[in-house]
């Protein structure tokens, strides 16, 4: 097989792996950005949930797709798992402190992911141009 073949399959080889890691990556930014709409949902779940009265009646999620009716008794205080499964008890301020700097963390996670992978496509591009002009030079 010449050099120029081997070159070309090794070419191929990388492109295909870089593709890979491109579908990869962009998995994760997926699930990354399905995180920040969750944690957006729930920083204005919270602001509602501040604006409702003592005494309201509101649904509570027993599990996903699971709902009872309740009396809310407080609409200052919360109780946040911060992990490890420990729940403590936060106003609402804090609780939407803690998720603005869990949003901003994320944020910052996919930013540079997306970085990551524009890097990748932009090598994938110089490639394939490497590939066409090998494969015209050889015609």
């Amino acid at each position: 097989m010449e050099k120029n073949q081997k070159e070309l399959q090794k070419m191929y080889l990388e492109l295909q792996l870089l593709d890979e890691q491109m579908k990869q990556i962009q998995k994760q930014i997926t699930m990354l950005d399905e995180q920040l709409v969750e944690l957006n949902n729930t920083l204005q779940a919270l602001d509602d949930f501040n604006k409702t009265a003592v005494g309201t009646k509101i649904l509570v999620s027993l599990s996903p797709g699971i709902f009872t009716t309740a009396e809310l008794k407080d609409n200052k205080e919360l109780l946040v798992n911060v992990g490890g499964n420990v729940v403590v008890k936060k106003n609402v301020a804090e609780t939407k402190g803690l998720l603005k700097k869990r949003f901003d963390s994320i944020k910052k996670y996919r930013d540079l992911t997306l970085a990551e992978m524009q890097k990748m496509n932009l090598k994938a591009v110089n490639i394939e141009q490497e590939i066409n002009k090998k494969i015209k030079a050889k015609e």
